[in-house]
């Protein structure tokens, strides 16, 4: 039986709507993968808002969002130089100044302040340094001979007030720095007398409504003192060895005094911890996460509480098989909100790089503003609106996934693959062409 001669055309005719949808198909998955790729480097805002677009990616490496909720941030323009700049955003406008003369060491750990007349001050470890209204004053710390230690890792700023930590002595000190207009005023005060008797250490500082709550720590236990005006007052303490098997990472106090610690990484106990003011108790607790992250790891880092005893909390995200400490492993830096719940911290809204705009590539500490601004930053300073009761969404989950190294991946393997095979089907049509040619 002879073939009809209409059969190479419909052959022709279906390789041709084959390579017609594979190249249709080809161009969406490209686009996707471009989209995915890409989205990050447009100035786009996913639930969080990018405060500065006007310098690349930059390590930040100090944040004051001072009482009007206005941004100051030390910026490195050029690290290997040490070249860094003070910037300032008040009312929109962007204002700034030129630092050539600082180290890394002390770009790393300064701290912002603000004098009464409104000009900048940065505490830089053993120095301090002023802008006058014309140029940057250097002057040494106003500190006596026997203060050699002042820790910049540690420092709280209210207003034109610094409180920092003395680890020069035998037992620890606290420095209180006042900021005048052109010049700075320091005390010493040093730990109550009760604290004498064992040598205790120190874990955290943070500011509270009417002063800066320290906590110190021996092998026993830890114990939470808030410095006023009129010196230290005892708050409370807790047994080291019944929860604690690790440092405090970092802590935060809400509105009504509530206390909330976070425990470094590997902690044998719980991962958080709270007291209870009005029941003078402490509770412990687990982060609950939702099913779809649970066999994801996580390191914290900082916390914070804002108004609605919301507990947002920094994070590294790893893959299931973290012991492998590649970088493939690494999913996303995270900031997770919590709300305490019957038995633990249920998770009110998971952000990370790959579900929203929060462009940091290394999470900070969290400062939340008296306007409800949400502030955080690594390579850029962004802010998320956190005055509602209902949070800013994400992307869906499963464009996040794909955004993912490993969702990148086969996109890219499904491209590839889409290509071959057009190209086989491009082969099969010249030859269908050939054969009929001849």
């Amino acid at each position: 039986m002879m073939a009809s001669p209409d059969q190479p055309t419909n052959k022709r005719s279906s390789l041709n709507k084959w390579i017609s949808g594979l190249r249709t198909s080809l161009l969406i998955v490209q686009c996707v993968v471009l989209l995915l790729m890409g989205w990050r480097m447009a100035p786009l805002s996913i639930s969080w808002q990018t405060e500065d677009w006007s310098f690349s990616a930059n390590d930040i490496s100090a944040v004051l969002i001072d009482e009007n909720n206005e941004p100051w941030f030390l910026v490195g323009k050029s690290i290997k130089n040490h070249q860094y700049e003070l910037r300032h955003i008040a009312n929109g406008e962007l204002i700034s100044w030129n630092l050539s003369s600082i180290t890394f060491e002390e770009a790393q750990f300064a701290s912002i302040a603000v004098g009464a007349d409104g000009n900048p001050w940065l505490i830089l470890g053993k120095r301090l340094a002023h802008w006058d209204g014309n140029q940057w004053i250097f002057s040494p710390m106003p500190f006596g001979s026997d203060i050699k230690d002042f820790s910049c890792q540690s420092v709280v700023v209210k207003g034109s007030t610094v409180w920092g930590i003395d680890n020069s002595a035998a037992q620890i000190r606290i420095i209180q720095l006042d900021i005048r207009t052109d010049s700075v005023q320091a005390r010493v005060i040093s730990l109550p007398d009760d604290l004498n008797s064992s040598p205790f250490s120190f874990d955290c500082i943070v500011s509270t409504k009417t002063g800066v709550l320290v906590a110190l720590s021996n092998e026993k236990q830890v114990v939470f003192y808030e410095l006023k005006d009129k010196g230290f007052r005892r708050i409370t303490s807790f047994e080291k060895e019944q929860i604690a098997k690790s440092f405090i990472n970092d802590m935060a106090v809400n509105s009504s005094g509530q206390i909330w610690v976070l425990f470094g990484f590997r902690n044998e106990g719980k991962q958080f911890g709270t007291y209870n003011p009005a029941s003078d108790k402490w509770t412990w607790l687990d982060a609950k996460r939702e099913k779809e992250f649970s066999a994801y790891e996580y390191d914290y880092g900082h916390l914070a509480v804002d108004t609605f005893d919301r507990v947002w909390v920094s994070a590294v995200q790893y893959g299931s098989e973290r012991k492998l400490f590649s970088f493939s492993n690494v999913v996303a830096d995270t900031i997770g909100v919590f709300k305490e719940g019957d038995d633990g911290l249920d998770e009110v809204q998971l952000y990370t790089s790959l579900n929203s705009s929060l462009y940091t590539s290394r999470v900070a500490r969290i400062i939340v503003g008296s306007d409800g601004k949400i502030w955080t930053w690594g390579e850029q300073l962004v802010w998320l609106d956190g005055s509602q009761t209902s949070l800013p969404s994400t992307l869906p989950s499963w464009m996040a996934k794909l955004s993912s190294y490993n969702g990148l991946v086969g996109l890219t393997t499904l491209s590839i693959t889409l290509l071959v095979v057009m190209i086989v089907l491009i082969a099969l049509q010249r030859k269908t062409v050939s054969q009929k040619t001849s």
